[in-house]
């Protein structure tokens, strides 16, 4: 916190927010086999911490540091289970962006693994791009 404030209060409350992206997995015997991740919504973004912000995205918070008007977060990682379709997978995600007053642009990269019923498996990557707007 400066003599001005915390730069971060700028940030702070209800946004609008967009993910485009998609996943790929390698290894099956036909071609590639790509998922899509398209969704909007509303994030809330909280201060944490010394230069933190908390961005919750459909309830799920990530924290990041900013740094000027550069964010980044440690890499995490989601599982998956079979939820019906066969594919189990794994995946670690890094997350880099920027914000400003009105729009924060984070992308989202993504490395893994999958594997499914049938013993097949192979790896997994793609990204996703969110923008969160005022």
């Amino acid at each position: 916190m400066s003599f001005f404030g915390d730069i971060r209060d700028k940030y702070v409350g209800r946004w609008n927010y967009t993910i485009n992206g998609s996943i790929t997995l390698f290894g099956i015997p036909q071609v590639p086999y790509e998922v899509f991740q398209n969704r909007d919504s509303v994030a809330i973004i909280r201060k944490s911490g010394i230069n933190g912000l908390e961005i919750s995205l459909s309830g799920s918070p990530k924290l990041f540091k900013l740094n000027g008007n550069k964010l980044s977060a440690d890499p995490d990682f989601d599982e998956d289970g079979d939820d019906g379709d066969g594919i189990e997978t794994q995946y670690k995600n890094y997350y880099s962006g920027h914000a400003s007053e009105s729009l924060i642009e984070i992308t989202r990269s993504i490395e893994g693994i999958w594997r499914n019923r049938w013993g097949e498996n192979g790896t997994a990557q793609g990204s996703a791009v969110i923008i969160l707007r005022r």
